[in-house]
């Protein structure tokens, strides 16, 4: 995979969430997330194949959603502590579930 395609996609992602790309050159001992942003800590990774597994997972809390809800899924480690559980949820959902991301950044951050 070429370094133009995670680099691309870190890209779209900042603009869709409002954020901004961390550019880091050749420099990768440099320690900051992927994106910067005011309201969230966003790391951005860019596989062939998302695995199946779990796309699934949110499709079927789709199954059971009318629409007025965010579906997510939990992804849960057997014997791990449920705090440290992993949600996943779609970022077209996120994004349309929170409304503009901007504005909830402004809001969160309590910003003009």
């Amino acid at each position: 995979m070429s370094s133009q395609c995670w680099k691309n996609s870190e890209r779209k992602v900042a603009e869709y969430l409002g954020g901004e790309r961390v550019s880091r050159g050749d420099n990768f001992g440099e320690s900051d997330t992927d994106v910067r942003h005011k309201a969230f800590s966003i790391e951005v990774k860019e596989r062939k194949k998302v695995s199946q597994f779990l796309i699934d997972i949110v499709k079927q809390a789709d199954q059971y959603n009318d629409g007025s809800k965010l579906s997510i899924g939990v992804l849960h480690e057997k014997g791990k502590r449920h705090d440290n559980d992993l949600v996943l949820v779609r970022l077209k959902d996120f994004a349309d579930y929170y409304g503009n991301v901007r504005d909830v950044a402004k809001i969160i951050c309590n910003m003009d």
